[in-house]
């Protein structure tokens, strides 16, 4: 999160990781795509099992976290997938065919099994 908010993060630069040790040292070797393959990997897992997502394991949904909401996690998080698709990271194929759907076409057909929140899908299917 505190390398995607930094004033001299550029979106359109290439990114260049080093691993630390945990003294902080850096280890020794050149970015050749390995290092930012396994940082992106690293980061696409993080995201997925961040609670702003909900729901199965390969078909999350957005979860209405409130501290995400004020911190602008949500907007952070949707950056660091861009940089993860230009940068030759992993696909966030955690999300759900509905978001997707949303992110692609800007339409989706919601079903009410998409709800993630058992307890709000009795809540519906009893009004229903």
């Amino acid at each position: 999160m505190r390398g995607f908010q930094r004033v001299s993060y550029n979106p359109n630069s290439m990114i260049c990781v080093k691993f630390s040790d945990d003294m902080g040292r850096n280890e020794e070797g050149v970015d050749l795509g390995g290092p930012r393959r396994e940082f992106l990997r690293l980061l696409m897992e993080t995201i997925v099992r961040s609670p702003m997502f909900e729901g199965k394991e390969n078909s999350k949904n957005l979860a209405l976290y409130s501290t995400a909401l004020g911190d602008d996690w949500y907007y952070i998080a949707g950056r660091a997938i861009a940089v993860s698709l230009v940068n030759g990271g992993p696909p966030p194929n955690f999300l759900s065919p509905v978001i997707f759907s949303l992110l692609v076409d800007g339409v989706a057909n919601p079903v009410l099994e998409d709800i993630a929140d058992t307890e709000l899908l009795e809540k519906v299917r009893k009004i229903l």
